[in-house]
């Protein structure tokens, strides 16, 4: 994929699109997937995933525009995502701090706030990623269930972004019988591919082939949903831990309360969630 620099500027202008989708300073959001494999020769459990199937993870980072920013792949699918993350150089940027976001920048109310990564329960809350509150929320816990909401609403690029390439692509509905390093280079082939022919065929990714939004907001499913294999739309039930510093919990709050502010609350969300 593009050099780290070549991330970090592509992570600005994903960033401006994602604020006009979600009121969100975005820089693009992050999942993990597992790649089904034919058993490694000499591997033992060690690609054996909780799924009870073989695999290797691809680690992505993707923009608003369903386009791969980053991808990481090889890493054995009995690990977990945080543990696959922090070994990729995107993730060890993140951690260490030194990967370029675009500047912090006042939201309506006045508050500055990082430009961040959105993410799911597997991965860790740093200054520069947000993921959702842990699960069990009551009904008197609106305004942390607004966030989740929200964050939710902007990991679908990720989710949509790796649906499309299976679909389109496919290689990923069956187990690849084939080296391990060369599963690394077919995977990022791919992935290359899907993001030349996003930009120049645009019945690769026609309308209603990703999730919408219908009149009430309620999500419509993707016309890719029913062309990928059940392995594929299965998510990996992962948890990452909850002890987090106390800063990226401050800047967690700041969101929160932004999401459920007149300045940032989207037009429909209570209706959706509470309605």
């Amino acid at each position: 994929m593009r050099a780290l620099s070549q991330i970090q500027k592509k992570a600005i202008a994903a960033s401006s699109y994602m604020e006009v989708q979600n009121k969100l300073h975005g820089g693009g959001a992050i999942d993990g997937k597992y790649i089904t494999l034919r058993c490694p020769e000499n591997s033992g459990s060690t690609y054996f995933c909780h799924k009870r199937f073989f695999s290797v993870v691809l680690m992505a980072v993707v923009d608003a525009d369903y386009k791969f920013q980053f991808v990481d792949v090889g890493a054995e699918g009995s690990a977990g995502d945080a543990s696959i993350f922090a070994r990729s150089s995107f993730g060890f940027a993140i951690l260490n701090g030194t990967i370029e976001t675009p500047e912090p920048k006042p939201i309506p109310n006045g508050t500055i706030l990082k430009h961040g990564f959105v993410a799911d329960k597997a991965f860790p809350l740093k200054m520069n990623i947000m993921r959702p509150f842990p699960g069990g929320l009551s009904v008197a816990d609106r305004q942390k269930r607004v966030y989740n909401y929200r964050l939710s609403r902007a990991r679908l690029v990720v989710e949509n972004a790796l649906g499309i390439l299976a679909a389109r692509w496919r290689i990923f509905n069956s187990p690849i019988d084939c080296k391990l390093e060369t599963v690394d280079s077919i995977v990022k082939a791919y992935c290359c591919l899907h993001n030349f022919v996003m930009s120049e065929n645009s019945q690769y990714c026609p309308i209603n082939f990703v999730d919408a939004q219908s009149g009430n907001r309620k999500i419509i499913p993707g016309a890719w949903r029913n062309m990928v294999s059940d392995n594929w739309l299965q998510q990996q039930q992962r948890q990452g831990a909850n002890n987090f510093a106390v800063t990226p919990m401050t800047i967690r709050t700041k969101f929160l309360k932004y999401f459920n502010s007149g300045q940032g609350a989207l037009p429909w969300q209570e209706e959706h969630l509470f309605g």
